[in-house]
């Protein structure tokens, strides 16, 4: 496994030193009674983009909802799932808050200015309001929006702009939230080709310095922005990781027969 560099401060908050943002063992969420997801481990490193690719209704947006304390109220899990080294209490519901960034694959922004979207999590960080502006450009610079959008960027309403444009709006409220780790739920599986590529520029940006967890159908998608990748495959159980390691190999040269039938399959070989 792939290790990046240690982080002891989250939130405020000491946390416990380790070499992951994110470490699951034998997971099993269930649906009711029924079971959807197993993951027997996966660990995720403190820089670097981790991809969870496989086939619609294998478990990955539950696999994520999980590491965003997000699950729906009758989702369960047992297991033992880990925040930055801070163990975590199962079927804990924090009301639907996460302290984690997350983009879901439709674009969610308010009915209102460009300016007033992006000021949400600035209030909540209690960020002095003279200093709003000047963040919020670089941010929107930094997503390539600051030009695109021109210079009335700030009275334009959110509901107006494109598709692609609103999807890095959404990244841009997720970096002013100035979160520990970045949730993706298939950011780019509804976009143009040019709007799919800026979003992966983004994707592998935000992965230099930063846990980002992507979720998506897309091998091509996973093998251009991955660092590590877990496959997830189905069976009469429900969903589970099959594969899971380096990009470079699990992407490429699977070692378990499950893994390697999913790669020929999506590569149509």
């Amino acid at each position: 496994m792939v290790a990046g560099s240690h982080l002891t401060v989250l939130d405020g908050r000491e946390a416990a030193t380790s070499p992951f943002s994110f470490e699951i063992e034998d997971l099993v969420v269930r649906y009711g009674q029924k079971p959807v997801l197993r993951v027997p481990r996966l660990t995720c490193p403190q820089v670097g983009v981790t991809s969870l690719l496989g086939p619609s209704g294998c478990g990955k947006s539950s696999l994520l909802k999980v590491v965003a304390h997000l699950l729906d109220p009758e989702q369960t899990y047992t297991g033992t799932v880990r925040d930055f080294g801070q163990a975590r209490q199962p079927d804990a519901h924090p009301e639907g808050r996460t302290r984690y960034a997350m983009v879901w694959q439709t674009p969610i922004v308010f009915p209102c200015s460009i300016y007033d979207n992006l000021i949400i999590p600035l209030r909540k960080r209690r960020i002095p309001k003279k200093e709003w502006r000047g963040l919020i450009e670089s941010t929107l610079e930094g997503v390539g929006l600051l030009q695109e959008l021109g210079r009335s960027w700030d009275r334009l309403n959110a509901d107006k702009i494109s598709g692609g444009q609103k999807q890095r709006l959404c990244i841009a409220r997720c970096l002013l939230q100035d979160s520990p780790a970045i949730l993706l739920d298939e950011p780019a599986s509804a976009l143009d080709p040019i709007s799919t590529e800026r979003i992966e520029e983004i994707i592998s940006r935000l992965g230099r310095d930063r846990p980002v967890l992507l979720v998506t159908h897309n091998l091509g998608q996973a093998r251009r922005v991955s660092a590590n990748a877990a496959v997830f495959c189905v069976d009469s159980l429900g969903g589970y990781v099959c594969e899971f390691g380096p990009a470079r190999t699990c992407l490429h040269d699977p070692s378990t027969q499950d893994g390697r039938r999913f790669i020929v399959r999506e590569v149509g070989a």
